[in-house]
């Protein structure tokens, strides 16, 4: 039971890191997209 419980904390922090990852790289995009779409 201990197992089950450490996994489904373990799975939820890793679900927030990812999704804490794609905001980061979502900003990243919106912030760089006007200059590479300018460069093609």
């Amino acid at each position: 039971m201990p197992g089950l419980v450490i996994w489904g904390s373990f799975s939820s922090n890793y679900l927030e890191m990812i999704f804490c990852l794609i905001r980061v790289i979502g900003f990243i995009l919106l912030k760089t997209w006007p200059f590479l779409s300018g460069r093609f």
